[in-house]
C-alpha cells in the first residue's frame, strides 16, 4: 500500500483499516521481542534480529506519520538499534532495509556507508548489469531474488538517486524476466514498482 500510495501520490487520510494493519504488526513486534526476552538469555549481547523484523522496521519506516503503539517503543528500540549494529552480517535485504530506514529516519551517513558496502560487493556487467551473486533463491519469502533486488533498487532510488546505477540494476531485472520470468506474483509486482 505504501508503494501503491507513492506511485499514485496519495496524500489522503489512511484507511481504517490500514491503521488497523499497522496496529497490528506494531503489537506483533512486541510480542516477538517478549518471546526473544523469554527465550534467549543473552538476547541483547548478540545479534538478535532477522529479517522479518527487518521487513517490520522497513514496513513502518513507510507509515513515519503514524504514532506507534506505545507497546512496541521498547521493542522497536531494540531493533533499531540491533539493525544498525549488525547491518554487516545482514542478508542482502536486510541491508537494504537498514539503509531505507536509517535515511527516513535522518540518519543519512548510516544508509550512505551501507550503499557504499552494496556497491563493493555488488558485480557490474555489460550484459547482466549490476547485481549481486549472493542473491539466491531460497524457500522463504525474504528469499526471493526479484524481490530482494527490487528492495536494493528501492534503497538506491530513495537515497542516492544515482540514475546510471538504477539503470545496471534494472538490466539484471529486465533479463531475469526475459530468461526465466519473475518468480512470484509478489516479485512481479515489486519489479514492476
Amino acid at each position: 500500500m505504501a508503494h501503491f500510495r507513492k506511485m499514485t501520490g496519495e496524500q489522503g487520510e489512511l484507511p481504517e483499516w490500514l491503521l488497523r494493519a499497522i496496529e497490528y504488526i506494531d503489537l506483533q513486534i512486541a510480542r516477538d521481542f517478549d518471546e526473544l526476552k523469554k527465550n534467549k538469555k543473552d538476547y541483547d549481547k548478540t545479534m538478535s534480529i532477522g529479517d522479518m523484523q527487518w521487513f517490520y522496521l522497513h514496513t513502518r519506516s513507510e507509515y513515519m506519520n503514524v504514532p506507534l503503539h506505545s507497546s512496541a517503543k521498547e521493542a522497536v528500540d531494540f531493533y533499531w538499534t540491533q539493525a544498525e549494529k549488525y547491518w554487516t552480517q545482514a542478508t542482502l535485504y536486510g541491508k537494504a532495509a537498514t539503509a531505507l530506514f536509517c535515511f527516513r529516519n535522518g540518519n543519512k551517513a548510516m544508509a550512505d556507508r551501507i550503499l557504499d558496502s552494496l556497491r563493493e560487493t555488488a558485480i557490474k556487467s555489460d550484459e547482466l548489469g549490476m547485481y549481486w551473486a549472493g542473491n539466491t533463491a531460497g524457500y522463504f519469502w525474504n528469499e526471493r531474488p526479484v524481490s530482494v533486488h527490487t528492495s536494493i533498487i528501492e534503497a538506491f532510488s530513495e537515497i542516492s538517486g544515482n540514475r546510471s546505477e538504477l539503470d545496471e540494476m534494472k538490466i539484471w531485472l529486465l533479463k531475469q524476466k526475459q530468461t526465466q520470468s519473475w518468480d512470484s506474483p509478489v516479485s512481479a509486482i515489486d519489479a514492476i514498482y
